[in-house]
This record gives structure tokens, C-alpha cells and sequence, in this order.
């Protein structure tokens, strides 16, 4: 039992986030769901709901023992809007998820910025727990997150086979999914030799 004067960041985080995800689902998202995929796909959306608490929980589970740095917790706090808004504000008749802004499906824009923070994750990860891999260090890091992103698409081909008129596309979309998550993950490796990265990456969240 973790007390209160012993609580983290990333518990008051994991908290806030699971307290708001229940409230929006039963006060907008499943009115919202059901308006754009029919009532026939409400499986879809329990799996979903289901899926998305349980990596919440999971994730506070195995991070909770870190210091999280605070960049992280701030770009998943924004990639956690984004899907938010994705699923709720309105574009022309449609949900967000479902516009094109400069040529690019706003899904693939949330691709790549998740991907962005679970390659940060796997950096911290492998500094926190010291582990050492010459040369192909980076290349690790970009791998476990298409991993990740695989899995992903996995799981939304299980629900495909097992739902009828799932909204998760086909094997074209599958892959510019996979490939903004590469994107996601590069342009983290970038960002990582940045004088930004080198400095702030040390200030830790006390708690």
C-alpha cells in the first residue's frame, strides 16, 4: 500500500490520468464512439477503454521505482490531449482522428509523437538501470519502439479478425502507422544530441 506523504510525480500522474480517462468515457466517449462507428462496434470501444487502463496501470507499476524526468511526464501528458482530441473535437461532421492536415492523417502525427516519448522512455530506462551497449545503442532504442508499435498494430489485426467493420484501416494504413513510429523514434535520437537535451535531461522530479 503506497501512502499519501509517499506519493510520486508519476503516481498523482497515473492517478489524474486514469480519473479523467473514466470520467470522459462515460460523460462524452461512448456517446461520442457510438455516434461515429455505429452501436454495432461498441466491442471495439470496451477493448479499446480496457487496453488503454490497463497500459496506464502497468506503466506506473514498473516506472513508479525511477525518478521520472520531467520532460517525459509533460510529453505524455500532451500526447495524452492529442488523443483526447482527437476523439472528441469535431471537423467538418467527422472526429479529429479522421482530418488530413498537410497531406498527413492526424493519427500518424500522434504516431509519431508517442513514438517520440516511448524512445525517450527506453533512453531513461537504459540510463536508470545502467545498461551499456556500444555502438548499437541507438539502434536498440529505435528497435524496441517499433516493437512497441508492432504490437500495437497486432493487437488492432486481432480486434480486425474479431470485429466486424473495425475502424483501424488496412495494410496501407498499418504501415505509414509503423513508419511515423520510426520517424517518432529518429527524430528522438536527434533530439537527444541537442545542448537542450544534454542540459534539462538531469532535472529530476522529487517525490
Amino acid at each position: 500500500m503506497i501512502s499519501f506523504n509517499k506519493l510520486k510525480a508519476i503516481d498523482i500522474s497515473a492517478i489524474l490520468n486514469i480519473a479523467l480517462f473514466l470520467v470522459i468515457t462515460f460523460v462524452v466517449y461512448y456517446d461520442r464512439f457510438v455516434e461515429y462507428r455505429g452501436p454495432a462496434n461498441i466491442h471495439e470501444f470496451y477493448i479499446y477503454a480496457l487496453l488503454i487502463i490497463s497500459v496506464i496501470c502497468l506503466c506506473w507499476w514498473y516506472f513508479r521505482r525511477f525518478y521520472a524526468p520531467v520532460y517525459i511526464l509533460v510529453l505524455i501528458q500532451i500526447a495524452i490531449f492529442l488523443h483526447f482530441g482527437g476523439a472528441f473535437i469535431p471537423v467538418d461532421g467527422n472526429r479529429l482522428y479522421d482530418a488530413v492536415i498537410f497531406g498527413i492523417g492526424y493519427d500518424k502525427y500522434v504516431h509519431f509523437i508517442n513514438s517520440f516519448i516511448v524512445a525517450s522512455t527506453f533512453n531513461e530506462i537504459f540510463h536508470a538501470l545502467h545498461v551499456r551497449i556500444p555502438v548499437f545503442r541507438n539502434i536498440v532504442i529505435v528497435l524496441m519502439t517499433l516493437g512497441i508499435g508492432a504490437i500495437v498494430e497486432i493487437i488492432e489485426y486481432l480486434v480486425m479478425l474479431t470485429i466486424a467493420d473495425v475502424g483501424v484501416g488496412g495494410y496501407h494504413n498499418n504501415m505509414r502507422d509503423l513508419i511515423a513510429n520510426l520517424l517518432g523514434s529518429l527524430v528522438f535520437l536527434m533530439f537527444m544530441k541537442t545542448k537542450f537535451f544534454q542540459t534539462n535531461r538531469h532535472k529530476k522530479i522529487i517525490g
